[in-house]
């Protein structure tokens, strides 16, 4: 958490999580949004990430590519994003707006679900007051 941090990231303990997850990865995004939500983040995701989630029981507001997504970016709507892209180049492209979005807007946004998982560690430890 503390390199992030010397990055410039800005993660809250508390807010709105944005994901959205390739096919391939798609088994592997309840258990970012379950960690998330358990820490009392509001979790939102793309269509197909969104259909996943509350298959598994995991609450979440599905959110519309294109535009809209991209507005959402830019007015700041999420205080973090997953996004794990593959695929189609059209599936690319609209990943690499994400990011590209995320980024112009200082957003932290991280494209591997890992990643994601490691940071809800984190918080949750800085929540209970240890270190990561």
């Amino acid at each position: 958490y503390e390199g992030l941090r010397g990055a410039g990231w800005r993660v809250p303990e508390k807010g709105r999580l944005l994901l959205s997850v390739a096919d391939r990865s798609k088994l592997e995004a309840p258990h970012v949004a379950a960690a998330f939500h358990a820490l009392g983040w509001s979790v939102d995701a793309t269509s197909g990430t969104a259909d996943v989630l509350r298959n598994w029981g995991i609450p979440c507001r599905k959110v519309e590519k294109g535009k809209p997504l991209i507005s959402g970016i830019a007015s700041r709507q999420w205080d973090l994003i997953v996004n794990v892209a593959s695929g189609s180049p059209e599936v690319l492209r609209d990943g690499y707006q994400m990011r590209r979005s995320a980024i112009e807007a200082s957003i932290p946004c991280v494209n591997d679900l890992h990643v994601a998982s490691a940071l809800a560690v984190s918080i949750s430890l800085r929540i209970r007051g240890s270190h990561p």
